[in-house]
């Protein structure tokens, strides 16, 4: 006669550790000795206020450290050699940098203002820049302050009716009559004004409208 067995694995959960905890002992059931059992869904990694101290110390250090080397890289590569070669411009007193985009230049009392300001231009583009010059206004006195009040609204006139050969007239027929000498010129998008009288003077590069040209006064 031949006997026939069938083994099957026994298996046990967490109801039969419960019910003979001695015969079971120092068994796990199938949900223990998994990674993360025990940690409910939703539990947040408790961390003491010391880490999280640490933490957002080391990430402040580790920014502050990135802005300073990219500081030094910009002041070392490309703000010291642009203000070096833009204070080699002849015409040009002293350069700063308003923003990273922007340029304050102060010219000389006989400076030629829009071949100065075109210099500039070049210089940056040289060295791979794109700067919008600000020409500081040189040292007016309150003649030349109150004559530039009017020279704007010619400007605005001229704009309006493009007639740029009138605008020229009119400004420098109000500088004459104030004993002011008056230089005008435009460019491509600018119009650069140049008054001086004894010993002020004044610069004013002004964004206009109207096509290209030039005159002199």
């Amino acid at each position: 006669m031949v006997y026939c067995f069938q083994l099957r694995p026994a298996r046990f959960g967490d109801a039969d550790l419960q019910e003979k905890p001695d015969q079971y002992a120092g068994l796990q059931s199938p949900a223990e000795g998994r990674p993360g059992a025990g940690a409910g869904k939703g539990e947040w990694v408790k961390l003491s206020v010391k880490q999280i101290v640490v933490m957002a110390l080391t990430f402040l250090l580790t920014v502050g450290i990135l802005r300073l080397g990219q500081w030094l890289y910009t002041q070392s590569a490309i703000d010291a050699p642009l203000l070096q070669a833009v204070r080699a411009v002849p015409g040009v007193q002293s350069a700063t940098w308003l923003n990273p985009d922007t340029l304050t230049i102060a010219l000389s009392p006989s400076a030629d203002l829009m071949a100065t300001y075109e210099a500039v231009k070049l210089r940056a583009s040289a060295l791979g820049m794109t700067v919008t010059p600000v020409v500081a206004p040189g040292r007016p006195d309150a003649v030349l302050r109150q004559l530039d009040n009017q020279i704007h609204f010619a400007v605005a006139q001229g704009e309006a009716t493009g007639q740029y050969v009138a605008m020229d007239q009119a400004i420098l027929a109000m500088a004459r009559a104030r004993g002011v000498t008056a230089s005008v010129e435009l460019g491509q998008s600018h119009l650069f004004i140049t008054l001086r009288r004894g010993a002020a003077y004044y610069f004013e590069v002004l964004p206009v409208a109207l096509g290209g040209g030039g005159a002199h006064g």
